[in-house]
C-alpha cells in the first residue's frame, strides 16, 4: 500500500511542514511510495507533492485505492472526515501539540461527542510527548491505538548560513542568541512565542548584565502585522534596532542559525515536542527553553513567562557555554523516521527495515 500524508510542504515553514518534508525524503530513500497532499494553499513544485484545497483532497482520497493515510491537519471540523476515510483506508492522525484537547473540549456538547466518536474510528493516534498520550488517552478508548513518536526527524544536510544580514549579526556581537515562531499568534493572553519576552531580555542582558550580545527570531510567517508593528516599536524604544533582528524570509534550513547561536532560546507558553529545542540539541548548541511542557533533559529550563527568571538563566548558560557545549556532546538525539517506517509498516505497507 502507498503511504498518503496529508498536511503541508513549505512554505509556510514550521516545525509540521518541515517534520512532513524530511519524513517525504526519508520514505523516498527507503523506495516506500508515498505522496503528500499539501492543503496549505501556497503553490510548490516538489516531485511526490501535490497541492489540493483540504475539499479537493477529500475527494481524492475517497476515491484513491485503498492506502495509509496519515493526517497532519486536526481540527475538530475535520473528524467526521478521518472516521470516513477509515471505511476504505488504514487511518493515521498525528496531533503536533497539546492543544487538540481544549479546542475539543471548547467545542459544544453535540459536536464534542461527534469527535471524540470520529476520532476512535482511526487506525492510530500519534502524539509527540508523554503530555500528549496523556491528553489523548481522555479521547481514545482503545489505548493500543495510540503511539509516542517524537516528531523529530535531523536534516540530512545544514548548509552554510547565507544571509547577509544574520552573518554581520554574528560578526558584530561576541554572543549571539536565536529562536524563531511559526507565525505570531496568542496562547492563554499572551504571545505564545514569547517574542515580547525575548525583546525585553535582551535590553536587560545589554543594559544590566553588560554582555554584548545580539538576537535574531526567525518569522516566515507574520500572522499579526499590527502586533509585529507594536515589537519593532518596542525595540527601537529601547535601542536594540542593531540588535535584534526579526527574518521574515524564510531559511532553506533553521538548523543553519541555530549552529551558529551561542544559546538557542525556546519562550513558548505552550508546546509540543519542539523541534526547535531538538535541532539545536541535536546540532550541540544549548538550549534555554520554558517549562510550560516537558523538554528534553539536556534542555536547560526556565519558567514560563518569568522575565526574570529567564534572564538569569540565559546569563548562567552564556558564562558557561563551553560546559554546557561539552555536556552535549556526549548526548544523542533520537532520529524518529523509523518509528514512523515501522508504525506505516503494522498498518500492511511494505517497507524495508534492516538498515
Amino acid at each position: 500500500m502507498k503511504v498518503i500524508q496529508v498536511g503541508c510542504y513549505p512554505p509556510p515553514w514550521g516545525g509540521v511542514s518541515t517534520h512532513l518534508k524530511r519524513l517525504l525524503d526519508y520514505l523516498d530513500g527507503r523506495g516506500v511510495e508515498s505522496l503528500l497532499i499539501d492543503v496549505s494553499g501556497i503553490a510548490k513544485e516538489r516531485r511526490g507533492v501535490i497541492c489540493r484545497s483540504w475539499a479537493e483532497a477529500k475527494r481524492l482520497l475517497l476515491g484513491s485505492p485503498r492506502s495509509v493515510i496519515h493526517f497532519h491537519n486536526f481540527e475538530a471540523a475535520n473528524a467526521p472526515f478521518y472516521a470516513r476515510a477509515a471505511l476504505r483506508h488504514r487511518t493515521i492522525l498525528s496531533f503536533h501539540n497539546q492543544r487538540f484537547l481544549d479546542e475539543i473540549q471548547a467545542a459544544r456538547a453535540p459536536r464534542r461527542g461527534v469527535t471524540r466518536f470520529c476520532l476512535n474510528r482511526l487506525d492510530r493516534v500519534v502524539v509527540d510527548s508523554p503530555v500528549g498520550r496523556t491528553l489523548a488517552g481522555e479521547l481514545i478508548r482503545d489505548a493500543s491505538k495510540l503511539r509516542l513518536i517524537p516528531e523529530f526527524i535531523p536534516p540530512a544536510t545544514v548548509p552554510p548560513l547565507s544571509d547577509p544580514a544574520l552573518l554581520a549579526l554574528r560578526r558584530r556581537h561576541p554572543f549571539l542568541l536565536a529562536s524563531g515562531a511559526f507565525r505570531l499568534v496568542f496562547h492563554a493572553g499572551h504571545d505564545l512565542y514569547g517574542l515580547d519576552l525575548l525583546v525585553e531580555m535582551l535590553s536587560r542582558l545589554v543594559t544590566e548584565r553588560g554582555l554584548d550580545a545580539g538576537l535574531a527570531f526567525l518569522l516566515p510567517d507574520v500572522g499579526d502585522p499590527a502586533y509585529l508593528g507594536r515589537i519593532r516599536e518596542r525595540i527601537s524604544a529601547l535601542a536594540l534596532g542593531e540588535r535584534f533582528h526579526i527574518v521574515t524570509t524564510p531559511l532553506e534550513e533553521s538548523a543553519s542559525l541555530w549552529r551558529l547561536a551561542d544559546v538557542v532560546v525556546r519562550a513558548t507558553n505552550t508546546d509540543g515536542n519542539s523541534m526547535t529545542v531538538l535541532e539545536a540539541l541535536s546540532l550541540g548548541v544549548p538550549v534555554v527553553a520554558s517549562d510550560c511542557a516537558p523538554r528534553p533533559e539536556a534542555a536547560v529550563l526556565f519558567r514560563t513567562r518569568d522575565l526574570d527568571d529567564l534572564v538569569d538563566t540565559v546569563a548562567d548558560v552564556l558564562a558557561q557555554r563551553e560546559r554546557h557545549r561539552a555536556r552535549l556532546a556526549e548526548i544523542r538525539i533520537e532520529d524518529n523516521a523509523r518509528a514512523f517506517l515501522e508504525l506505516y509498516g503494522e498498518l500492511g505497507v511494505e517497507v524495508g527495515l534492516a538498515a
